[in-house]
């Protein structure tokens, strides 16, 4: 199977790279020249339209993973024009190049995020639960998976992959996360109260791997593990796997002052459940917070 992953250098298509190894054949779409490194094809995209679709031949399956990281920056108004453009971009340009194929991919899978619910300490949120709202990330889901709603004439069958937060030693946002307990000052962040839903790396690239392989499946797919938890419940468990601490509240205020806009990340969250997954056959490795931050933080160096 050929499968061209855009954005496929970031933290989950590496793990995509890593789980599918030489299963199949991976083409990374990049801005970069194309050009052939440790097996792996580089396909130059975002610039000459036809001379991409030629470099690429026949594709089955297109990811689409390409975007400014939310992590970054403090949301001032320009980091959010970049978060946005930057997923309207990629998406659009992808919808162009499959127009103009002469044989179209059978799926066609874009990364989304479960900031599409409004956030909440209190409302359970399925993928047929209401997404209506005017927080940024809203506003950022809904343009960003609308521009694929062109394909659907086409055929093509296409699936959404709304991420949680991303566990993994490897980037994102744990590392963040984990930083002021390795320092000892780890503790409640905010209200604590505030819901986290996450998901291990590997439980991502494994559902993404599910959805390819099943070509009954398509639509929203909420990636996240099915016990959600919250951040003070969340930190307890990262300090009593590093041996630290949980004993330093870091205040909302102050969390505002240091992020900006950004603070919302870590001091509001939602409850969201995988419903689509737990309905098939799909297991989980790793089904609860602990289990996930032992494997991270506990294995061997």
């Amino acid at each position: 199977m050929h499968i061209a992953i855009a954005g496929g250098s970031g933290l989950v298509g590496t793990a995509l790279q890593n789980l599918w190894d030489a299963e199949h054949d991976i083409t990374i779409l990049t801005r970069q020249p194309s050009m052939k490194k440790n097996g792996v094809r580089y396909v130059q995209w975002l610039s000459d339209r036809k001379q991409t679709i030629e470099e690429l031949g026949s594709v089955d399956v297109f990811i689409n993973l390409a975007g400014k990281s939310i992590n970054d920056g403090r949301w001032s108004e320009e980091d959010k024009k970049a978060i946005l453009q930057s997923r309207l971009q990629a998406s659009e340009e992808l919808v162009g190049v499959i127009q103009e194929m002469d044989t179209k991919p059978k799926l066609v899978l874009q990364a989304s995020a479960v900031g599409v619910y409004h956030t909440s300490e209190t409302e359970r949120y399925t993928e047929q639960s209401d997404t209506s709202g005017d927080e940024f990330l809203q506003r950022v889901v809904h343009q960003w998976e609308a521009t694929l709603e062109p394909l659907q004439s086409l055929g093509i069958r296409t699936a959404f992959t709304r991420f949680g937060v991303i566990l993994s030693d490897q980037g994102g946002a744990f590392p963040l996360m984990t930083l002021p307990y390795k320092l000892g000052v780890g503790g409640k962040v905010g209200k604590g109260t505030q819901w986290i839903s996450w998901i291990h790396l590997d439980d991502v690239a494994r559902g993404i791997d599910y959805i390819v392989q099943d070509d009954q499946l398509e639509g929203v797919f909420n990636f996240t593990a099915p016990f959600p938890i919250q951040m003070d419940a969340f930190g307890k468990l990262i300090g009593e796997a590093l041996h630290r601490p949980h004993l330093f509240p870091v205040p909302a205020p102050l969390l505002k002052v240091v992020l900006g806009d950004k603070h919302i990340l870590v001091t509001k969250g939602q409850y969201v459940e995988p419903a689509r997954l737990l309905q098939t056959s799909f297991t989980f490795k790793y089904p609860t917070a602990k289990e996930a931050i032992d494997a991270i933080l506990k294995k061997p160096s």
